[in-house]
């Protein structure tokens, strides 16, 4: 791993820098937001998600309803579908701790099945079997953004009776078969948490294509609280300082020394900004969601994530040009990639996954050319340190997913990332690093 020392020494060598955080938002995005609230539009209520509801409404062409995060669309997914208590949620063993801590506050129980190493997605044969008396729906993970066998889960789901949802939290913008994700099934979740397709710091949202559902998901939208106005507003802040410096290749290095620097000296209101999700993130961990659990998307971060939400196809274009770069020049390396149907899917690449047999060389290396190394998904139960216990994950038993959190790592693909700096990189590696052996699961 990179040393504190050598992460300092690079920071101070200057350079562009590219990072999983902000890329999409711009520095124009911020004087928008600030003007907005300058003539009036509240930071918690105004007519933000409104605005942003109905644009997310025209893209899914569906119905569209926000929430404070994506964990919380699950939620509401799941309480809207007024499933018994007690019933079985199928998800993979390769997720994010947040998604069975959702299931769990719903009064649901989370049944783990083992995912393809082809494709980092959950095994329909697995999820068939995996099928009781007591299940309830299956959760179709879309992971980096790679489309899952939907055809076959969707089956699964009507020959079982079972309600099949799609977790796009990876996947804006994602298509199958020339249609955006999220149409597949009776009911979809999207993040937009910072780290996301685009970011509106915190946040999430359902698309549906049934107006009953959305009429149940829009009345415990209502019925959610506000954000507290302390964390709304240190969102907002972290928003505003990412969009406009984070997302700068150029200002990032200078940044993340300054971020250093304000959490050696505990610079009171800067670290607030930066760390205000610490005691959320532990609670996270042990997988329990926040007091406050669901909540309303903040007015000023819904207008946003409208603002970016115009700008994603751009994005999408250029994150598949680098992909296919990446698909033609990783394996010569031994790199192994993700397998999917070129003629059907066009992955989103929330991030760009490869799987090496020694991660060390490639670490240093990528953070040696500004690339942010990316360990996703680095526990079946994301991040490394989640209590498994508590959300009920029992090691040992998705032998694929824990496999390929031992091997996988993600490079960020940037609006200002270009082909000629990845190959800078792929030169760097053909020469400290050769071609190592193939990797065999």
């Amino acid at each position: 791993m990179v040393t504190k020392i050598q992460m300092l020494l690079s920071m101070l060598a200057g350079g562009d820098a590219f990072d999983f955080v902000g890329g999409i938002a711009q520095g124009a995005d911020v004087r928008h937001i600030l003007s907005l609230h300058g003539r009036g539009e509240g930071l918690l209520e105004g007519s933000g998600n409104r605005r942003f509801e109905a644009a997310l409404a025209r893209y899914h062409q569906a119905q569209a309803v926000t929430f404070g995060a994506g964990r919380m669309a699950l939620y509401a997914i799941l309480k809207a579908m007024d499933f018994p208590a007690g019933g079985e949620v199928i998800l993979p063993g390769y997720t994010c701790v947040v998604a069975p801590a959702a299931i769990l506050r719903a009064g649901l129980r989370p049944v783990y099945v083992d995912v393809r190493i082809e494709d980092f997605n959950i095994d329909p044969e697995l999820a068939e079997k995996a099928i009781t008396a007591r299940t309830v729906a299956i959760l179709a993970q879309h992971t980096f953004g790679i489309p899952c066998r939907m055809d076959e889960l969707t089956d699964i789901g009507r020959r079982h009776g079972v309600a099949v949802i799609e977790d796009g939290a990876h996947a804006i913008g994602a298509r199958l078969d020339g249609q955006v994700l999220g149409r597949w099934t009776e009911a979809a979740f999207f993040s937009t948490q910072a780290t996301k397709m685009f970011s509106t710091e915190r946040g999430g949202y359902v698309t549906t294509p049934d107006a009953a559902l959305a009429k149940r998901l829009r009345e415990i939208q209502q019925q959610s609280a506000d954000e507290t106005p302390r964390i709304a507003g240190l969102s907002l802040l972290r928003w505003l300082y990412r969009a406009g410096l984070v997302c700068r290749p150029g200002a990032n290095r200078k940044t993340k020394l300054a971020e250093l620097v304000i959490r050696r000296f505990r610079l009171p209101l800067l670290k607030a900004v930066l760390d205000y999700e610490a005691e959320e993130y532990a609670q996270s961990l042990q997988g329990r969601c926040s007091e406050a659990f669901p909540t309303k998307l903040p007015n000023l971060m819904a207008h946003a994530g409208r603002l970016q939400l115009a700008r994603l196809e751009e994005n999408l274009a250029h994150r598949r040009r680098l992909a296919a770069f990446l698909e033609e020049s990783l394996p010569s390396l031994g790199a192994r990639l993700g397998q999917y149907d070129h003629a059907r899917a066009q992955p989103s690449w929330v991030r760009f996954p490869f799987l090496v047999e020694d991660r060390s060389a490639w670490i240093r290396n990528m953070s040696r050319h500004g690339l942010g190394p990316g360990y996703w998904l680095e526990d079946p139960v994301h991040p490394r340190g989640s209590n498994r216990q508590a959300v009920g994950y029992a090691t040992g038993s998705c032998p694929n997913a824990e496999w390929l959190c031992q091997h996988i790592l993600n490079l960020p693909l940037h609006p200002e990332l270009r082909v000629s700096r990845i190959n800078l990189w792929l030169s760097s590696c053909r020469k400290e690093i050769g071609r190592q052996k193939p990797i065999n699961s």
